[in-house]
């Protein structure tokens, strides 16, 4: 999965950016940042699947920001499942999608 620049969540238009101090000076490993439209994560996370997955979970944030559900977005450990559930199934997509591309093998005519 490629975490982009730029993406669109119910109309709007938010910024996703790298911050390699935001774990040191915030304590956090991503943040969503409702008022300046955007997204920040730390790409020194260790781990390519912990970053995915930190997106996953601010981009779950401010979807319930945009559907107005604030008891849910403050809800960390709601919003943590739900990004762990998701982050699997867009990997489980993309490895079916991995497999699909593979040719067919042909087995030899006996």
């Amino acid at each position: 999965m490629v975490i982009p620049h730029n993406i669109k969540i119910g109309g709007i238009d938010v910024k996703v950016e790298r911050d390699p101090e935001l774990m040191r000076t915030q304590h956090v490993a991503g943040m969503a940042c409702y008022e300046h439209q955007k997204i920040i994560i730390d790409p020194t996370i260790e781990g390519l699947d912990i970053l995915q997955q930190t997106f996953i979970h601010e981009v779950v944030h401010f979807i319930l920001y945009v559907m107005g559900k604030q008891e849910l977005r403050q809800n960390e450990e709601f919003v943590d499942s739900f990004a762990h559930l998701a982050y699997q199934i867009i990997k489980n997509c993309e490895l079916e999608s991995k497999e699909m591309k593979k040719p067919d093998i042909q087995l030899a005519a006996s």
